[in-house]
């Protein structure tokens, strides 16, 4: 140690004019310097200096959690979903730029969060909240609308609403309880749950899908749209650009659909052998 000092010194001390002008603590060091320098602070118990890393650590840790940024967002979200709904039945181009501003945000809040390093427990659960009581809010609409043309469509989308709210809270229930992400490779042993869950851009795709196929059926309650005369077939008419984007999306929503059943299956499969281990920790 009194070796390692020796040496600290030695490359730390001013050398001629040049250490003179800028004095000890500004002189040039080398690169061995400079190891020594923090060999030494390590010796002696001296932290290191703080880096830039740091200090964004630092005003991040500043921030409420409430006020991050993608919090902000997720706010935004909530007060552009809520307001859509009083366009529903009267304004459907309102309620359609309404609604989807505040879905397309859900993918910005994310990013944020990440590109911040402002991720949060409350983020998460804000974001869930927001996603269901849109989703359960547009499925609302859509049974009252189109039960005057089919009177047993509202239980089919109120069904829908039920599943939707289940399986999401289940899962997050469930993940609690195995103290994993909901979205983590352990907390999805199922491989659809994996593929929805891990595989690059796959959620993010398929819950726009979703919702643009409830957005287009919405939206071709009121308007139909322009013919696409490209999809003419002999004895058929044109079809017309919302039917289109509503048959183009539908695959994704019934898969999502599907994956919110699997979800539901999994949760309280899981759920249940939770309880079987307390059951034996008890009888042990």
């Amino acid at each position: 140690r009194s070796a390692i000092r020796r040496r600290t010194r030695a490359a730390l001390a001013p050398r001629g004019r040049e250490g003179a002008r800028h004095g000890p603590l500004s002189a040039p060091v080398s690169a061995e310097g400079a190891s020594l320098r923090a060999l030494a602070r390590t010796e002696i118990g001296v932290p290191p200096p703080p880096t830039d890393d740091d200090a964004d650590t630092d005003d991040a840790m500043a921030v409420p959690v409430a006020l991050f940024v993608p919090n902000l967002i997720g706010y935004f979200r909530i007060v552009s979903g809520l307001l859509s709904f009083y366009y529903a039945f009267d304004n459907d181009l309102m309620f359609f730029a309404m609604y989807g501003t505040s879905q397309m945000l859900d993918a910005v809040d994310g990013v944020a969060a990440r590109a911040l390093g402002q991720t949060s427990k409350f983020g998460g659960v804000l974001d869930m909240v927001t996603d269901r009581f849109c989703t359960a809010g547009l499925l609302v609409v859509l049974g009252t609308l189109f039960r005057s043309r089919h009177p047993h469509m509202f239980l089919v989308f109120l069904f829908l609403m039920f599943l939707d709210v289940v399986s999401h809270w289940c899962k997050m229930y469930s993940s609690m309880l195995v103290q994993a992400s909901h979205k983590s490779e352990s907390a999805n042993k199922i491989a659809l749950l994996r593929f929805y869950y891990t595989f690059p851009y796959a959620l993010f795709v398929l819950c726009v899908g979703s919702e643009g196929f409830l957005l287009f059926l919405y939206t071709s309650f009121f308007r139909a749209g322009p013919e696409v005369a490209a999809l003419a077939t002999a004895g058929h008419a044109a079809p017309t650009l919302v039917a289109v984007l509503t048959w183009v999306c539908a695959p994704f929503f019934l898969l999502k659909q599907a994956i919110s059943v699997v979800q539901l299956w999994d949760a309280m499969a899981t759920i249940a052998a939770f309880d079987e281990k307390e059951r034996a920790k008890s009888r042990d």
